[in-house]
């Protein structure tokens, strides 16, 4: 009886964006977020570097310091929005494989 009642509560997930209305719509909205993070984040590293350079240039360490944090953190950001999908399916499949 036991195993029988564990059965009947048991849960499956399987993702399936067309199962909702508007699951198409919020597809296009996420890589159309996904877009606009990455112009911005080009931007953040064009200025991050332009500080970088003008700060090693002018011997003014601070500058020189906040434009390379600014550098590696738009290329931090890039890679992370690029891999969004692979980082989000690994955890997902690896959640599976759970029992």
């Amino acid at each position: 009886m036991i195993l029988m009642l564990g059965r009947l509560l048991d849960v499956s997930l399987n993702p399936d964006a067309s199962k909702l209305p508007g699951g198409a719509t919020l597809m296009d909205l996420t890589n159309g977020l996904a877009a606009w993070t990455l112009i911005f984040a080009a931007g953040a590293m064009v200025l991050g570097a332009g500080a970088w350079a003008l700060g090693s240039a002018t011997s003014n360490m601070s500058w020189a310091d906040r434009g390379k944090s600014a550098t590696i953190i738009a290329a931090l950001a890039a890679l992370l929005i690029g891999g969004a999908a692979a980082i989000i399916n690994f955890f997902f499949h690896a959640g599976l494989a759970l029992h």
